[in-house]
């Protein structure tokens, strides 16, 4: 496998994120600024509020991404990239994840056998508790949280 070919993927997607992420916090910025534009009833209120909350949430994500393509970088760094680091004692491991799987999503760290084991274990822990567990998912903005961002901007 060409490491650097996955080397230059992640510096440029790390790029990427940050650029958004530090546009998502001026947004944050700019919605708590007192002396910003004013609101000038509840809806456009209630609407900044949760253009607010979204943007919050994105910054959250793209910082745990950030996370994540530091700890890939950090993995071709040690020779261990590709190689699944899955906790979990899954039987059906592929011991590696398939190059396939990385040009898509260059900082995953799980073959694809051990990400379906952890969001079936998820679902199970969450059917059976009926709690939200964090850290399996990613945050996908819906179409209208796409809409509202843009509105926001």
């Amino acid at each position: 496998m060409d490491t650097r070919k996955f080397k230059q993927l992640l510096e440029e997607e790390y790029q990427r994120v940050l650029s958004r992420e530090q546009r998502n916090r001026e947004d944050i910025v700019e919605a708590t600024d007192p002396l910003g534009h004013r609101l000038f009833d509840e809806g456009e209120m209630a609407n900044s509020n949760h253009c607010l909350a979204i943007n919050t949430r994105v910054c959250e994500s793209s910082s745990e991404i950030l996370k994540k393509i530091k700890e890939a970088s950090e993995r071709i760094d040690r020779g261990t990239f590709g190689k699944c680091t899955n906790p979990l004692d899954n039987p059906k491991c592929e011991g590696t994840i398939s190059e396939q799987r990385l040009e898509a999503v260059p900082w995953q760290d799980v073959c694809i056998r051990c990400q379906e084991a952890i969001e079936q274990l998820t679902r199970t822990f969450q059917s059976a508790y009926g709690v939200q567990v964090d850290g399996f998912e990613e945050f996908e903005e819906d179409e209208e949280e796409k809409q509202l961002l843009k509105v926001a901007r």
